[in-house]
């Protein structure tokens, strides 16, 4: 079972995913369960470049809806995916 061991693709924009993914997290939990968050943003590291300001990271949270809000699933694309995960 690898649900909670972090994967990262190496590639010059990185990826990196831990837990469910949200098909994964819809067929176990049920759409009416989870709460998906999108967020777009300039990492620091970005924003100090005029060439790469312009670019934007990304990342989705899969959480359920219980009062705890526990995390289901992070996808992040950026920058030192690797690290952040």
């Amino acid at each position: 079972d690898y649900q909670n061991v972090c994967t990262t693709v190496f590639t010059p924009i990185e990826y990196a995913c831990v837990g469910l993914s949200e098909e994964d997290a819809v067929a176990k939990y049920g759409q009416n369960n989870i709460e998906v968050y999108h967020r777009e943003f300039v990492p620091l590291e970005w924003s100090l470049s005029m060439s790469r300001s312009h670019n934007a990271a990304y990342t989705k949270v899969i959480v359920d809806k219980s009062p705890q809000e526990n995390v289901l699933g992070i996808h992040y694309v950026g920058p030192n995916a690797g690290e952040v995960m």
